[in-house]
């Protein structure tokens, strides 16, 4: 078994092309990362498990949040829950079906009201 590469890569190769490039990071910012066992991970959890039955563990998303910014500021545990489909946030088609915002507010007013209390 061979690796795979692009097929632009190894046509290339084949050509006696060196590939080569520069790479600069403009802007980089800290994963967001609440351990799973913390109390407030556990909360969420069990809301969102009370109101909608899911039973799944925490994972992580490849996108940026200002969480990134906001939980080292505040020094706050961070967790990202929202009643979208993963992957349709900020772009031009982006919806949320009205029943899974009404029961993303119930989640949110569980959380606030036991973890504020």
């Amino acid at each position: 078994m061979g690796t795979s590469r692009p097929s632009g890569l190894h046509s290339a190769g084949h050509r006696g092309r060196a590939l080569t490039g520069k790479l600069q990071i403009l802007d980089s910012k800290p994963p967001v990362d609440t351990p799973d066992d913390h109390p407030f991970v556990r909360l969420c959890l069990t809301s969102l498990c009370n109101e909608t039955g899911y039973t799944g563990a925490p994972e992580g998303v490849p996108y940026y949040s200002d969480c990134a910014v906001i939980a080292p500021a505040l020094n706050l545990p961070m967790v990202i829950i929202g009643p979208g489909e993963l992957g349709h946030s900020g772009r031009p088609d982006e919806y949320c079906e009205i029943e899974k915002l009404e029961a993303s507010v119930r989640v949110y007013r569980n959380i606030a009201e036991t973890y504020l209390t």
